[in-house]
């Protein structure tokens, strides 16, 4: 037993310098951007890290309110709908990064007026103020508006806004 306390002691050495340089990364990670918990998880996988360390050091620091998903989640939504994209993106981008759906709906409601306006705006942004000519020239517009993450109410009232 002496033998594996001993090992023990040489590796908690080690494991502490480990666990000062996942933190320190992580505080440089966030000191540019906020992350997700995921999102740092795996910036540190990368790099080779264990992941018992790497969860042993997100839950100090998510404790010490230095990580934290919902200011993520409140985060990434201002830049991602700043940027013209549509509530179903943004919740689809958000599960990706493993954000729960509390703080999903939390942050988005697809019913508020602005998204509306701002699918419309991406629509004017895009093709102009002019009618919609014809069946084609819709459909153009309604997958651009698709892909930018606008639900069918919201593309349609973009659509109805210029006809």
């Amino acid at each position: 037993m002496n033998s594996s306390e001993s090992e023990c002691e040489q590796g908690s050495g080690m494991n502490k310098d480990e666990l000062k340089d996942i933190k320190d990364r992580l505080i440089r990670a966030l000191a540019r951007r906020e992350h997700s918990r995921y999102e740092l998880k795996v910036k540190m996988v990368l790099k080779s890290f264990g992941e018992h360390a790497i969860e042993r050091v997100l839950d100090e620091l998510e404790l010490e309110g230095v990580v934290s998903d919902a200011r993520f989640a409140e985060a990434y939504c201002y830049h991602r709908r700043s940027r013209g994209f549509g509530p179903t993106r943004i919740a689809s981008e958000l599960r990706e990064r493993q954000v729960s759906e509390v703080l999903v709906d939390d942050n988005l409601d697809e019913t508020e007026h602005h998204w509306y306006e701002s699918a419309a705006y991406q629509r004017e942004k895009k093709f102009g103020k002019g009618r919609v000519a014809d069946f084609t020239q819709k459909a153009r517009q309604m997958r651009f508006l698709m892909q930018k993450g606008f639900n069918h109410d919201h593309i349609s009232y973009a659509i109805k806004k210029v006809s």
